[in-house]
């Protein structure tokens, strides 16, 4: 029902897809690519709430962490895992993360005392891989390595709350006639601003992604992902969401919230590749203290002026950096510094990357920046 399910979503046969997985959960309610599917399907279908709560399923079957249970609990979940890439790959860049952030939460009363011993663990399980080609390089785990860290590793050790707050958590001074006005006199569609999220704000979301255990997704250059579906989500990130869509009318119109995932860098690591985003309206911004960059006139973000064909697939303008360069010949581009709060909002469609990256060393100073969609590709908002 699941297989079935997913090729009939492809299809954009969306009801009977619904159908499928439905069944696939009834048939098989612990097993959490079902209801995997079932969120992916349903936010398709433009259900952000229904696809939530099924991520929400999932990321409870999926990444509850086995640290302290009976030894056949344990070893059950060990082999459950083993069909699984993400419990199985890793980086060295990903180990050296995850030891700063227990310690991290172990130093503000987030972790017990007992992850001195699981950071200790992974400290041994990263000493055995540096001899092994660089920290960008995914590696997968021996079963002894796996079995020393299996417990925790890529499970959800704490989640940091991050509630809507009583008040707007966008900047209730920010002139939205000058800022829409900006966007579209920057064909086809691009305008950044500061100030963007109130105080509380921007000090709740640091929080809730500095000490959240979500950031699973390892990738060839280094850097961390953590995605809606997969533990990414609370109700301050949706509020804003909504904040931007009714505060910026004219450029988000009945686009809403599609897809949304925040990314995590440290200093030495380059950050993503030139590429577009399947939306009408990206919405990117930063939220590490200025301090952490040392050069303020980069680690931001480059947007090209030039859009994508409308016949390339994901695959194409996410991927093929040939055809990205060959397109991109002649076109102007923007290059947006860092700035915590700052925020840009651009046609999602255009060719973007991050920017050179050079931040300070230590857990607290790594680069963090949230993505969210709106609307569909081809639906960008133009110039009336």
């Amino acid at each position: 029902w699941s297989n079935l399910g997913t090729t009939l979503r492809r299809l954009e046969r969306i009801d009977d897809a619904l159908e499928c997985f439905r069944n696939a959960v009834r048939l098989q309610p612990r097993l959490a690519e079902v209801h995997t599917n079932l969120g992916t399907c349903l936010l398709a279908a433009g259900d952000m709430e229904g696809a939530v709560e099924s991520y929400k399923v999932a990321f409870r079957l999926k990444r509850a962490p086995t640290l302290g249970k009976p030894e056949a609990e344990r070893r059950a979940q060990w082999l459950a895992d083993t069909s699984d890439p993400r419990f199985l790959w890793t980086t060295t860049a990903k180990l050296r993360h995850d030891i700063e952030q227990f310690r991290h939460l172990m130093e503000i009363g987030r972790l017990p005392e007992q992850f001195g011993g699981v950071a200790g663990d992974y400290e041994e399980v990263l000493q055995e891989l540096q001899s092994l080609p660089g920290e960008k390089a995914v590696i997968t785990l021996t079963s002894a390595q796996r079995e020393k860290i299996a417990s925790t590793y890529n499970k959800a050790v704490f989640i940091a709350e991050a509630p809507a707050l009583a008040q707007d958590p966008v900047n209730p001074n920010l002139d939205a006639e000058a800022l829409q006005k900006d966007y579209f006199a920057n064909a086809p569609g691009i305008t950044y601003f500061d100030d963007f999220l109130t105080p509380e704000a921007i000090e709740s979301l640091r929080r809730f992604c500095q000490e959240s255990v979500f950031w699973f997704d390892t990738n060839r250059n280094g850097y961390l992902g953590a995605y809606l579906s997969d533990g990414f989500y609370c109700d301050l990130l949706f509020q804003i969401a909504e904040s931007l869509r009714q505060r910026l009318p004219r450029i988000f119109g009945e686009r809403r919230l599609r897809q949304m995932w925040a990314y995590k860098y440290d200093s030495r690591l380059s950050g993503i590749e030139r590429h577009a985003d399947a939306a009408a309206v990206n919405a990117n911004f930063w939220i590490t203290p200025d301090e952490a960059n040392l050069d303020p006139e980069s680690g931001g973000l480059t947007v090209y002026t030039r859009e994508t064909p409308m016949e390339w697939d994901f695959e194409k303008y996410n991927r093929d950096q040939v055809a990205l360069e060959e397109i991109l010949e002649g076109s102007d581009s923007l290059t947006i510094p860092y700035r915590q709060n700052r925020i840009a909002l651009f046609n999602s469609n255009l060719v973007h990357k991050t920017d050179v990256i050079r931040f300070r060393e230590g857990y607290e100073y790594r680069r963090i920046n949230v993505t969210m969609l709106f609307g569909h590709r081809g639906d960008a908002p133009r110039v009336s």
